[in-house]
């Protein structure tokens, strides 16, 4: 997954070098023509979550279990290290400060408690 993808740039690079199928997402792009075959179904969306996201938006958002699985299948790279960063409550609050509309929106679940449901992961990977 390409959070923040802009152009896609990022994600042509990992489909490119590394062999992954990508995901974009970007939250000024259209969710449709960044998802192609992703079915992901997330049960039992927490209410925080839904004040400021749809479950369409939400299925952006996975797991390290969901991105091992996925990095697994990619015969050109293997993970180096794959950990979620202690920075994120910092990251959200931060945001959600910032001038915009989008920043804005998804104020509501993040002051509701939406922090203890999301996380940002990191990922290093090797190229075989």
């Amino acid at each position: 997954m390409d959070l923040g993808s802009g152009q896609g740039i990022t994600s042509v690079f990992l489909a490119k070098e590394y062999g992954f199928k990508v995901y974009a997402a970007d939250l000024w792009s259209n969710l449709y023509s960044n998802t192609r075959n992703e079915k992901d179904c997330h049960d039992n969306i927490h209410k925080e979550l839904l004040l400021s996201w749809t479950p369409e938006q939400l299925d952006y958002i996975h797991d390290i279990e969901y991105w091992k699985n996925i990095i697994s299948k990619s015969k050109n790279s293997e993970i180096i290290s794959i950990y979620e960063m202690e920075s994120n409550e910092e990251c959200w609050n931060d945001w959600i400060q910032c001038d915009n509309e989008y920043s804005k929106g998804d104020k509501k679940a993040i002051e509701a408690g939406a922090c203890k449901y999301l996380n940002f992961i990191a990922i290093v990977l090797k190229k075989k």
